[in-house]
């Protein structure tokens, strides 16, 4: 199962805390290598921390706003590493 894609479902549906379960199956199974093995292995962990960033900020609140910004801070340090 696409974990990533389907927290993506579940955001759009407003499904917040649907969409953050997902997503952090898709970080556990991810994010677990130290390493990248491809330039599209660091594209899918960017993808997923921005898009878990996004439902934090949908959610709401300080703790979750900390949270997004740590997602998309993350994100951004992945894809200048790519370029």
């Amino acid at each position: 199962m696409n974990y990533n894609f389907a927290g993506q479902c579940n955001h759009a549906l407003g499904q917040f805390e649907e969409a953050l379960a997902h997503y952090n199956i898709a970080a556990d199974k991810h994010m677990k290598q130290l390493k990248s093995n491809s330039m599209l292995e660091d594209a899918l962990r960017s993808d997923i921390l921005f898009n878990r960033g996004q439902t934090y900020a949908a959610i709401g609140n300080h703790e979750n706003f900390k949270k997004a910004i740590m997602d998309f801070e993350s994100a951004i340090a992945i894809q200048q590493s790519i370029n």
